[in-house]
Order: C-alpha cells, then structure tokens, then sequence
C-alpha cells in the first residue's frame, strides 16, 4: 500500500481511507496474511487519472550506502545467532566449564590408575625373573588404564555426536 501511495503523491492513510470509502473498489484486496494488495493499473483507473492534479509522485528517499552496510551487517549477525541459538538447543556445543570439570576428573581418575600399576604388580613383579614379562604386564596395565580413559572421553562427547552424526563438538564460552 506504502508503494501505491508514493506512486500516486499521497499518504499511505489517504490511500486506506479511499479504500475504506470504496474508490477502489476491487483493485484493493487483503492477502493471507491481513495486508492490503493493490493492483496499480486497476486502482489507477478506479481511483481516476489523479487524486489531486498536478502532484507529482513523492521522491524517494536517498539512503546512505553506510546505512545499507550497517543494515546488512546487522542482518548477518541476526542470523549467525539464530543459528548459534538453534545449535544450542540441539545440544551441538559443550560447556567449557562442564568440558573443564569432566578433564579435570577424568586426568585425575587417570593420574590414580597409573600410580597404582606400580601397587597392583609390585609383587608380581617382584618375583619375575624376565624383563619381556615385566613389561608385559606393565603395558597390559597401562593399556586398561587407557580404554577406561577413552571410555570416560567417549561418553563426554556421546551426547553430541549422537545427536549430530558425524560433526565435531565445538566448545561454548571463552577460555578463562
């Protein structure tokens, strides 16, 4: 309607209220959405060659290229953070400080499963005679130690990449 009445040289409110007195007759009709639509050429002839002879359509207005920029960027971030927001609810970040305490626990829980290798096979160990053996069991000791790491990382990150397929976790917030 905006359009039609810059066109014309008239207000918006003098083209609603030529509606609302039936100069339009059917050139003016609502859409879905409750909005008028105005077939110009229709409404031309409706209406009459002009409302107010001699008037000239209203000028458009000039709009700063630096406005346009800033719109634009404006725009851009809008939908970057809907983004972020929708990614959010559908559990594709993690927490830094939840991702902070869960290291924490886990280099703990490791650090105690290694230092206790040495109590578990100090006995046996002890009684070995042949160094292949020893390291044998070192090694298998070390290797539980890391599949019950991995485990522990493994269901960290399970609730993402169920939930995403195949993309890698991001970390939400800043690095403190």
């Amino acid at each position: 309607m905006s359009e039609y009445a810059r066109t014309r040289g008239v207000s918006p409110q003098a083209v609603r209220d030529a509606i609302h007195a039936g100069k339009l007759g059917r050139a003016a009709s609502r859409n879905p959405a409750g909005h008028y639509v105005i077939r110009p050429l229709a409404a031309d002839r409706a209406w009459g060659k002009s409302p107010r002879e001699g008037m000239q359509p209203a000028p458009l207005k000039k709009i700063d290229p630096e406005t346009v920029r800033l719109r634009r960027e404006r725009d851009e971030l809008k939908l970057e953070r809907d983004g972020f927001e929708l990614d959010v609810k559908r559990g594709m970040y993690l927490r830094r400080d939840e991702l902070k305490e869960d290291g924490e626990r886990i280099g703990t829980e490791t650090r105690v499963a290694v230092l206790m290798i040495a109590n578990r096979l100090a006995i046996r160990l002890a009684g070995e005679g042949d160094h292949r053996a020893c390291r044998e069991m070192i090694a298998r000791e070390a290797d539980q130690v890391c599949s019950a790491n991995e485990r522990s990382l493994m269901a960290i990150l399970e609730p993402i990449s169920r939930s995403s397929g195949t993309r890698p976790p991001r970390i939400q917030g800043r690095p403190t």
